[in-house]
């Protein structure tokens, strides 16, 4: 309820006449398909079409709104249309019989069939028939004169989208030339005939209604009307949608009745949050709509500021925000927002999580958490090709980062990826609704993929070692998610660790590490441990064992000297990542000495001084078997041994060593082809 409360708030609070509160906009961007049919007079009524006169593109324009008149149908299985404007999928752009014979059936027909109802408009009786007898057969002969045309330019709008990064989605719409203008359904003059239509389509679905009390403001209504006529997926196109319910006479006016003020300014909500208040970069092919709830005060905002403050905001959006959490950040403490990700599959949406009510407080939260967790890893301090610092550690780029990680475990079955995407999308709603994460399950996850990962011949270990090191960053920012959960704030407080900046050229290393005592390596290797959030490195015995991850590490790089293959090194063949038991690590720890004598390695002398840390902290806590979480802290060790070896002596690691091991990985795994958008089928 309270999402739908905030969309009826949006909608008053916007206002408009009736027209503009029963049309949407068809789809946030994309490219029109525009047909200029000739008509012998575009003032008649009804309009005599001569044929198609040419074709071209345009930019589907969020301003068009009121000229297109659209509405969505109530469902696939559909045999009208509200207007002239028809969404297509990507596959249907050759224009073959088949799609021709969909459009003459399903959208054409209707536009010659005389319709005689009551407008919504007026009580009076009203007979409306867009094109004259004859019209339509003459539209479909001009459609396949130009058939070779249409197919060129949908390939130019597929090929510019897949140019600029952008959704390939498509609008058909059938205007009327006059002249050189492209008259919308929306024009003059045209538009009084086709808004006459329009409202005579649409009083033929409210009069279906049966009489109900509203369930949104408990007002009678004559002709109620379900939910279905705003939400395509409150729908009764399938048996028990609901439990217990089936689609008999009167059941959907049971289920959400509506009166028409309600259905007014709901839908006038809606089509504004869908049109400014969408994010599809989030998690594609899901959308996401966050809806700001309008209510309270704030203790040092007066009524008037509040009322700007939110208007602006209004009206706004999010479309020209460099990230959409950065601009709720911005607004008032007073906003309340509720995050609803959803897809399109044809004419019905599909919820996949509702999260309401999150204040900006909790955003605020997992901000803090995000950045001091960016704090802990270098990599996000540096610029990439597409990233800066600041762009790394905004909350936006955080919570894609969950999508992007997780996505990166999938493997290549499409079962698998839905799988690794509703995980992500359960661990995103637990983090908007201030719920607990089970760090175990994304340990667990990661541990029974990392033999495929790390064993795959057909991948480089410059490929392999990144996804890795990113679901130990999501491990160490769930974490601190999880200590505001408990009140906690680390050992820390609000003093936080940060990676130092000073790297050391490579002719440094061999003196510093002959000059740090070894009760200076304890502390900085105490410093650095103690950084983390992640409980089991707060443990001596997980300490142990990331450590333990450092030093093989490192050794198995000195075995393949260095700039080699760190996949080809002896060590790293013998060990069974995701899979160790307590036995196989202390084994590889007991043969360690004799074979750092065996391969006279540099840095001898520190990868036995950090050993001999390992086994004190593996003595020191409470024996027990890897597992998930042994087995993710060795592997996170392991493959970043570089960097974490050279802080456990207070320095970062010389860059040309730390090539592999902190590659940087930032930008998410996203589809940056131009997709075809799930859209209705014309």
């Amino acid at each position: 309820m309270g999402m739908l409360n905030a969309l009826l708030d949006i909608g008053k609070a916007l206002g408009g006449d009736e027209l503009e509160c029963a049309t949407k906009m068809p789809m946030a961007e994309g490219t029109e398909i525009q047909i200029w049919l000739d008509v012998e007079d575009p003032a008649a009524r009804p309009l005599n079409v001569l044929g198609v006169h040419r074709v071209t593109l345009a930019d589907v324009d969020p301003r068009n709104k009121s000229r297109y008149l659209y509405r969505d149908t109530e469902g696939s299985n559909f045999s009208y249309c509200y207007s002239s404007v028809v969404r297509m999928q990507k596959k249907e752009l050759n224009f073959d019989e088949a799609y021709l014979k969909k459009l003459e059936t399903k959208v054409l027909k209707e536009f010659e069939t005389p319709l005689t109802t009551p407008t919504e408009s007026s009580a009076s009786e009203g007979t409306f028939q867009v094109f004259q007898s004859g019209s339509i057969p003459r539209i479909l002969t001009g459609l396949r004169q130009h058939r070779d045309e249409l197919a060129l330019l949908g390939k130019d709008a597929l090929d510019a989208a897949k140019r600029d990064k952008k959704t390939a989605s498509f609008l058909l719409v059938f205007g009327i030339r006059s002249g050189e203008r492209f008259l919308y359904p929306g024009d003059t003059p045209v538009n009084a005939l086709f808004s006459d239509y329009f409202w005579a389509k649409l009083g033929v679905v409210l009069s279906k209604g049966k009489e109900a009390r509203c369930s949104l403001c408990g007002q009678e209504e004559k002709h109620a009307v379900n939910l279905n006529q705003v939400f395509a997926f409150a729908t009764f196109d399938k048996e028990s949608f609901l439990p217990g319910i089936r689609n008999m006479p009167g059941t959907p006016e049971k289920v959400f009745p509506l009166c028409r003020e309600c259905l007014r300014w709901l839908s006038r909500g809606k089509d504004h949050g869908d049109t400014l208040f969408r994010e599809d970069r989030m998690a594609y092919p899901l959308h996401l709509t966050v809806i700001p709830e309008l209510f309270g005060s704030g203790p040092s905002m007066g009524r008037r500021p509040l009322e700007r403050k939110t208007k602006d905001f209004l009206n706004t959006g999010l479309t020209n925000a460099p990230g959409l959490f950065e601009a709720l950040l911005d607004q008032d403490d007073v906003l309340v927002y509720h995050f609803l990700f959803w897809e399109q599959i044809q004419a019905q949406e599909r919820i996949h999580l509702m999260a309401e009510d999150v204040p900006p407080l909790r955003l605020t939260q997992l901000l803090h958490a995000w950045r001091r967790s960016c704090r802990m890893f270098p990599e996000t301090q540096r610029p990439s090709a597409t990233m800066s610092p600041e762009e790394k550690q905004s909350l936006s780029a955080g919570m894609r980062f969950v999508f992007g990680v997780l996505g990166s475990f999938a493997g290549k079955s499409k079962q698998d990826q839905t799988a690794m995407r509703d995980l992500a999308l359960a661990v995103t709603g637990k983090l908007l609704q201030d719920e607990p994460v089970d760090l175990g399950l994304i340990k667990g996850i990661v541990c029974a993929r990392l033999p495929g990962l790390l064993k795959d011949p057909n991948k480089p270990m410059k490929d392999k070692i990144p996804p890795v090191r990113r679901a130990e960053r999501l491990v160490d920012f769930l974490a601190r998610v999880n200590q505001e959960h408990f009140g906690q704030r680390g050992n820390h407080g609000e003093e936080e660790i940060d990676v130092q900046d000073e790297t050391m050229r490579p002719e440094e290393t061999a003196d510093v590490l002959k000059t740090t005592p070894r009760k200076h390596v304890r502390e900085a290797m105490e410093e650095m441990l103690k950084g983390f959030a992640d409980p089991y490195l707060q443990e001596p015995f997980g300490q142990g064992v990331f450590l333990a991850g450092v030093v093989l590490g490192v050794f198995a790089r000195e075995q393949v000297g260095k700039g080699g293959d760190l996949g080809s090194a002896p060590l790293f063949k013998q060990l069974n990542f995701g899979r160790l038991r307590r036995r196989d690590l202390q084994g590889q720890l007991g043969r360690l000495p004799g074979l750092v004598h065996q391969y006279r390695v540099p840095h001898a002398g520190a990868i036995q001084s950090l050993a001999g840390e390992v086994t004190r902290l593996l003595l020191e806590g409470t024996p027990k078997e890897l597992g998930e979480e042994g087995n993710f802290a060795f592997a996170a060790g392991f493959l970043s041994a570089t960097g974490y070896f050279w802080r456990c002596f207070g320095k970062t690691a010389p860059q040309e060593e730390t090539a592999d091991a902190m590659s940087p990985g930032e930008e998410t795994p996203t589809n940056t082809e131009g997709e075809e958008e799930n859209g209705e089928n014309a």
